[in-house]
């Protein structure tokens, strides 16, 4: 029986699958121990917390005998008790039920002993407030006497008293019992001396043995305390150190699945290769002769059932291709025919649009022409050689500045860069440009405001396309107050004196902020339909590029649009202009 393709995939699938899931078995139990170690070693370092809490409130208590610690020191016991009962069958799991309990037996001495310390602890303030006013009898009975000697001995006995209370040395104590002896010895003449002396030396005695039941508490209670920091100690490291092999133990398991992973990956692959690859690559290297013109190939009908299906299939494509080639070759001419119709309906379109700009763009030039020829007819009696020379020189200008606009556009279309590259004074430019923009300034009932630095700046470039930039400037800043405002033009050397920065601002409107990104873009324009070709800014931009500087615009808190214009200075100065 021959299987299909899909059969030896399916096959082959399922054991890779079978050995990827068993091997996954393994790790999923693996992974499962070390959680349940992990968890043993959460519970140690709690524990460990609250040891070290429990530690720092037994130091505090010690130091200052103050009861808020006790009652810290109780309520971290409990804690502690609660939490190594509510994992006590981890524990013992992971420990043994010996030192499950040796950690019982700690904790349960460790809360005695404090207890006990507690205790005494009281009881020594008690006997130190009664050898105090055992002392004071002491004083009084000296005081009584009238005897210097015993005035004096009282008064250092008292002294040794409080460095016994403060320190409980021995020392002191050895010093305090002879001295009070002495004393002792010296008091027959007076009955109640000696009964004093005797119950003074019996409060210091009993002051000495609770002393050193202290010490002996504090032992135990610090033995308890190291005894079970041991024992969680021992546990959170077993159990890391049970972590590790596991995770060892799991990376090695993990290596070797991915190991016989890959080895029956490669049998499968080349198994699969033969049953699979092998047709397509006769597939292919029959569309390779066909695609370099061999029409007439066919493939031979063999193999697995789908490759069979599948050659068939192919053969009877190429008899469709064959028919459906010439039908074929007559549709592409057909659309290359209408896709040449399509680009030049596009272009007519684009015409269209730029023409009706640059109608509007060259208006104003022709309006000032008319204007001027106007005034030349009218008044050509009563105008002077030199008033008529001026009006004649305005046209002239006028014609020159509607050509640039035409020039601009066609340099646009065809990337042509005019030549004529010389030294030029910005303060000339800026004259020239003022000068051409003068008329649109009038007529707008636009105030001009000019901050020019006296100092020279040349620059290097060509002398129509920078004021071009400047007209265009300007002129975008009269148009967009309509009428009236103010248009302030600024310029003055860069302080470190590589540029001429120049600042064009105008009072209008000014631009939206989504708008700003997007103001260098050829044909775009914030101006209505037809008052603008989108190609003044664009053009511009790419003029102040070409001359190496730079072209900002920003819209300032005050209101208006502000333009800022940077060329490179020439380093030797004075200049034309």
């Amino acid at each position: 029986m021959r299987l299909r393709i899909f059969h030896k995939m399916l096959l082959g699938y399922t054991l890779y699958l079978a050995i990827a899931f068993i091997f996954g078995i393994f790790v999923y139990g693996q992974i499962g121990r070390v959680v349940d170690l992990q968890r043993l070693v959460e519970i140690a370092d709690d524990s460990k917390e609250a040891l070290l809490e429990l530690r720092r409130n037994e130091k505090n208590y010690i130091i200052r005998r103050d009861p808020v610690y006790l009652e810290r020191i109780d309520s971290v016991l409990v804690s502690l008790s609660d939490l190594i009962a509510s994992f006590k069958p981890d524990i013992i799991k992971a420990f043994g039920e010996d030192d499950y309990r040796n950690l019982i037996d700690f904790l349960t001495d460790y809360s005695s002993r404090m207890d006990d310390f507690s205790r005494n602890h009281r009881q020594l303030e008690s006997l130190i407030a009664r050898l105090r006013l055992s002392g004071r009898q002491l004083e009084q009975l000296a005081i009584d006497s009238g005897r210097a000697d015993q005035i004096r001995d009282i008064f250092e006995i008292r002294l040794l008293e409080k460095n016994y209370v403060l320190s409980m040395e021995q020392a002191y104590f050895h010093d305090l019992t002879e001295m009070v002896s002495s004393l002792r010895a010296n008091c027959d003449g007076d009955p109640a001396g000696p009964r004093i002396c005797d119950d003074y030396l019996e409060l210091v005695r009993q002051l000495s043995a609770h002393s050193q039941e202290e010490g002996r508490l504090l032992t135990a209670i610090r033995n308890s305390a190291t005894g079970m920091e041991e024992i969680i100690s021992k546990l959170a490291d077993r159990e890391r150190a049970n972590i590790t092999g596991y995770v060892v133990r799991s990376q090695r398991l993990l290596l070797g699945a991915l190991v016989i992973l890959a080895l029956f990956g490669s049998l499968f692959t080349w198994f699969l290769s033969k049953a699979i690859i092998a047709p397509l690559q006769r597939l292919e290297a029959t569309a390779r002769g066909i695609a370099a013109g061999e029409t007439d190939l066919r493939i031979d009908v063999h193999g697995d059932v789908e490759t069979i299906s599948l050659q068939r299939s192919f053969n009877t494509m190429l008899d469709t291709l064959e028919l459906s080639r010439e039908s074929l070759a007559q549709t592409i001419q057909m659309l290359q025919d209408k896709s040449v119709q399509l680009i030049e309906s596009e272009k007519l379109a684009s015409i269209g649009i730029l023409a009706s700009g640059v109608a509007h763009e060259i208006n104003n030039p022709l309006a000032n022409i008319s204007l001027s020829a106007e005034t030349i007819r009218e008044s050509r009696y009563n105008l002077s050689r030199e008033e008529l020379a001026e009006l004649v020189e305005d046209i002239l200008a006028e014609t020159q500045r509607a050509s640039t606009v035409v020039d601009n556009l066609l340099g646009y279309a065809r990337s042509v860069k005019e030549s004529g590259v010389a030294k030029y004074d910005v303060r000339g430019l800026l004259r020239q440009a003022v000068k051409l923009v003068g008329h649109e300034l009038r007529l707008h009932d636009v105030d001009l405001r000019q901050e020019i630095a006296e100092t020279p700046m040349p620059v290097l470039g060509n002398r129509g396309k920078l004021e071009q930039v400047l007209v265009n400037v300007m002129l975008n800043g009269v148009q967009a107050m309509q009428r009236g405002g103010i248009l302030a033009i600024t310029a003055a050397p860069e302080e470190t004196g590589i540029f001429a920065v120049i600042e064009i601002a105008d009072t209008g409107p000014g631009i939206a902020p989504e708008d700003l990104l997007r103001v260098f873009d050829p044909f775009f324009t914030t101006k209505a339909a037809g008052e603008g070709t989108g190609l003044g800014l664009y053009v511009s931009y790419g003029i102040v590029q070409e001359h190496g500087g730079t072209i900002s615009v920003e819209t300032p808190e005050a209101g208006g649009t502000l333009v800022r214009i940077r060329l490179p200075l020439v380093r030797n100065n004075g200049g034309e202009g």
